[in-house]
């Protein structure tokens, strides 16, 4: 369960193998606030083919989402375990600073993935707002 700080963001995929490079929270450069990912799970209802997998990065403002640094301690393996949800351990860099956003980089075969819904917990760090 969410407290009142933590904001929820998540991908959906939106038709089976349609799984193009995404943004899932975007941190203007203005904004001045800081979020750090607490939380990460995918679950999906078909699995995608060999080496089909999903990685979560922290991307700089024009950059490839495949040029961000990684927040997972490994990548989420969407080649086998459909309809489990799986949490992922988090890597020490997952704070997103002004300017920066999540985004999810694909790998692999990803034919006949389908139904695949990442989430994602973000909690505020620091910045201008009162939490």
């Amino acid at each position: 369960m969410l407290n009142k700080r933590e904001i929820l963001v998540s991908y959906v995929q939106t038709a089976p193998s349609v799984t193009a490079d995404g943004f899932l929270f975007i941190n203007p450069a203005g904004s001045g606030e800081y979020y750090q990912v607490v939380e990460a799970v995918a679950i999906f209802d078909v699995a995608g083919g060999v080496g089909c997998q999903a990685d979560l990065k922290i991307v700089a403002n024009g950059a490839q989402v495949s040029a961000g640094t990684s927040c997972l301690g490994s990548v989420f393996n969407l080649a086998a375990g459909a309809r489990s949800a799986v949490k992922k351990a988090l890597a020490d860099a997952r704070v997103i600073a002004p300017g920066r956003s999540l985004g999810v980089d694909f790998g692999g075969d990803t034919t006949n993935l389908a139904g695949l819904v990442i989430q994602v917990v973000l909690k505020p760090i620091r910045g201008s707002r009162r939490y």
